[in-house]
């Protein structure tokens, strides 16, 4: 029996786990290439998870290739050309080409007769895997936040592929960054381009943050009044880009209506929110959720995070 989303959805359900995987997706661009604007971030993220497609939906190579000291070694890892990398972000071809061209010059990545791939040596260094970790432990925590949604709670996982001998923390890895793909596919056409989308959604989530934790928790379409406005320098941090864009892109952005902007900061209005094209977007990535659960649940890692076995392996690991 495969996780299935419910027929029909509440709103409410609907934008709390699309705040909470954007959260979560944010989350991972930050700990993911640290130091690199967002888009190389991301051109990164989809080489390498085109790299090791035919293991992440591989139950026997998913397993074969699942602990930290487990990296997939380079005969089993399919190479990807630029123009699939500008088709899988809906980027220019030029603007894709040309910010590749500077990842292979600071040796992010390498190209071949085959392709564009991550280096092997990266996926073993030591800040590659004190990311995988982080990233880790950001779906447990993604996890256990979701699962007290009633939409959640009443399902039951499938029967497991199997045992990986130990945490399988690249195993999770590919299926979480599979994840974050899919998702910046679906909010991709919330704006007129991805880096203003994920601009936008960066100003939602720095709005709503305070909102953890109170009563009213799970209300995340906030009225407008109800926000926290976030400085443009907060966002240019964030996103790895320089102050001078954030505010030409959010100055555009407000033209359209999509945001506010004041001496205070931006603040993304409910309008923005409840626009068809948004609420597309959390369709997809409710549904994207229920995929990244049961192939989470097939490795065994929700199995163990609902017994509380939080570390789940993963002591001793810390010290890397």
């Amino acid at each position: 029996m495969q996780w299935q989303p419910s027929e029909s959805v509440s709103p409410q359900v609907l934008a709390t786990c699309m705040w909470a995987s954007n959260r979560f997706v944010l989350d991972l661009l930050d700990i993911t290439a640290v130091g690199r604007p967002v888009i190389d971030r991301l051109i990164l993220t989809a080489i390498t998870q085109a790299n090791v497609r035919s293991i992440t939906y591989d139950p026997e190579q998913q397993l074969a290739y699942a602990g930290l000291d487990q990296p997939p070694p380079e005969h089993v890892r399919t190479a990807i050309s630029t123009n699939a990398v500008s088709a899988m972000l809906s980027l220019p071809f030029e603007t894709t080409r040309r910010r590749i061209r500077r990842l292979i010059i600071a040796g992010d990545c390498v190209t071949t007769s085959e392709g564009l791939r991550v280096p092997v040596r990266a996926l073993s260094s030591p800040d590659h895997e004190r990311t995988l970790l982080a990233a880790y432990d950001l779906t447990q925590d993604l996890y256990l936040r979701l699962r007290t949604f009633d939409d959640l709670g009443r399902l039951r996982p499938p029967e497991r592929d199997g045992a990986p001998r130990t945490a399988p923390v690249r195993g999770v890895a590919r299926l979480i960054y599979d994840h974050l793909l899919r998702v910046i596919e679906a909010v991709g056409p919330v704006a007129d381009n991805l880096t203003t989308a994920l601009l936008l959604l960066t100003a939602w989530r720095e709005n709503t943050e305070h909102w953890l934790g109170t009563p009213e928790g799970r209300d995340f379409l906030l009225a407008d009044h109800k926000r926290q406005p976030v400085t443009v320098s907060t966002l240019a941090k964030r996103l790895g880009l320089s102050e001078t864009t954030t505010y030409r892109r959010l100055r555009a952005a407000r033209k359209k209506g999509w945001c506010h902007v004041s001496s205070r900061g931006a603040i993304v209005p409910g309008s923005f929110l409840s626009r068809g094209e948004f609420e597309e977007a959390m369709r997809f990535n409710h549904s994207s959720l229920f995929r990244l659960f049961d192939a989470l649940s097939r490795l065994g890692v929700l199995e163990n995070w609902d017994s509380g076995s939080s570390q789940d392996g993963l002591h001793g690991l810390r010290s890397i």
